[in-house]
């Protein structure tokens, strides 16, 4: 069988972005999971920060690589506390900030908001610390500052395993029981989660973040290429990258266009050799249109 990747030879420096792009069966995933040691390399060296890859132990590895799934693996009835902060290293006031830089602090605190009362309804009346002292049932919603990141509601909604596509309120938080409601949020969206979580990654003891691994990033802008329900409202991912992790190198598989526009350079693949490099600043990448009229040029070849 001959090999998957040849003649593949790439240095990244720190914090350059460098994308790759081809037709399905180009190389690109073997390409990633060689770089994440999830296929043995029958020849070559593969090399991070100076040391061989396959010499690390696993927890050094994770310590040196971080990765942007295309698919987040969201476990069921994880808390968006949990899916961000497993090993509970962080306080609320950094969990947000991470989700601030990606644009997600808003929309989960409105996820997370009750309901408006319905027209012609008045609100309960409540004191000061937000109790209803006529009505011992009603949910009691403290009066708290805005700028406590302690008293910010959202972290505790409990993400959706199925498809990764909604987050709802968890009943017995200081939130209330939702009656069985639910509150969507898009693939985008819940890949920005993911973006957090690799920013808190950075700050875990111990971490020394060189290279991320990206597979399909979420697009900083949907031209067209989907509702709008599919727009996180976040920043573009490389702003993000580049502000918080400037000296980390990125390898970034993707489909789109606007994807790899923030990449320093782009790397064409077909049958596993990378057959092109060039600069997404020059034009050639400027529309979808163009990267597919690149693919095919590469299929032809």
């Amino acid at each position: 069988v001959p090999p998957a990747l040849r003649d593949i030879s790439l240095s990244l420096a720190p914090g350059e972005h460098v994308g790759v792009v081809g037709r399905t069966g180009a190389g690109k995933s073997t390409l990633l999971l060689s770089v994440l040691r999830q296929v043995e390399l029958s020849h070559g060296r593969l090399l991070i920060a100076g040391r061989e890859a396959q010499d690390m132990a696993d927890d050094e590895f994770r310590r040196v690589v971080g990765v942007l799934p295309q698919f987040p693996v969201v476990l069921k009835d994880w808390t968006v506390r949990e899916l961000l902060d497993p090993e509970d290293y962080f306080n609320d006031a950094t969990i947000w900030e991470a989700l601030d830089l990606c644009g997600l602090g808003p929309t989960l605190t409105a996820l997370y908001s009750p309901p408006a009362p319905l027209p012609n309804s008045p609100a309960p009346l409540r004191d000061s610390s937000g109790a209803c002292p006529d009505d011992s049932d009603d949910v009691t919603i403290p009066i708290l500052p805005k700028e406590d990141a302690r008293t910010r509601p959202g972290l505790d909604l409990v993400v959706a395993p199925s498809g990764g596509m909604t987050a709802r309120r968890d009943e017995g938080t200081d939130g209330g029981d939702t009656n069985g409601a639910s509150n969507s949020l898009s693939v985008g969206q819940l890949q920005q989660l993911a973006v957090a979580r690799l920013l808190l990654q950075a700050k875990a003891p111990g971490a020394n973040l060189q290279l991320l691994v990206i597979d399909e990033p979420p697009p900083p802008e949907h031209e067209g290429a989907g509702s709008a329900a599919d727009d996180s409202g976040a920043p573009p991912l490389h702003v993000t990258l580049r502000k918080v992790l400037p000296h980390c190198a990125a390898l970034i598989v993707a489909h789109h266009a606007a994807s790899i526009r923030g990449c320093d350079r782009v790397l064409v693949m077909h049958k596993g050799r990378i057959t092109r490099q060039l600069v997404p600043s020059d034009g050639t990448l400027g529309s979808q249109e163009a990267l597919g009229k690149l693919l095919d040029e590469a299929a032809a070849s």
